[in-house]
């Protein structure tokens, strides 16, 4: 594949957000200090992983829900729950019992709509129990022969 058509893989991510069983849209822009490598959520593009880093976890043991949106309100979801319709368990640090992640594989394309806030999705996420502190991580690649 020459330059101009090899998909440009680009990382989005969200500020570190405190969770509970509440839903909370966390935003995946390219304004958060989370990440320096982060970008704006391109109007087209494959979406493929989601990754949340989970700290001063307490009680927790799964997500509850898990879905992303275009809006805040999460009213207007893209996905189902993620993990195959079921939200998945925490991994946790065996060293670290307050500390786990998620990772889920994603494979969505992605058109932004007209009611869909420019260079953001968000992440409608709760816990099953407790309180935990989330970093979110959206990966993706833009599609052929797009620069944004």
């Amino acid at each position: 594949m020459n330059a101009s058509t090899t998909p440009t893989p680009f990382l989005a991510a969200t500020a570190s957000t405190g969770l509970t069983v509440n839903q909370t849209a966390l935003a995946f822009t390219n304004t958060t200090a989370s990440d320096p490598n982060a970008i704006a959520i391109p109007d087209m593009c494959n979406l493929s992983w989601l990754t949340l880093e989970l700290t001063s976890i307490v009680t927790a043991a799964n997500l509850a829900t898990c879905y992303l949106s275009v809006d805040a309100a999460g009213a207007v979801p893209i996905t189902d729950d993620l993990g195959t319709g079921t939200p998945p368990p925490i991994v946790f640090d065996p060293a670290d019992a307050t500390q786990g992640g998620v990772a889920m594989r994603i494979e969505l394309p992605y058109r932004r709509p007209s009611s869909g806030v420019v260079g953001t999705i968000y992440l409608q996420v709760a816990l099953d129990a407790g309180t935990a502190t989330c970093t979110g991580r959206l990966w993706g690649q833009l599609l052929f022969g797009r620069t944004s």
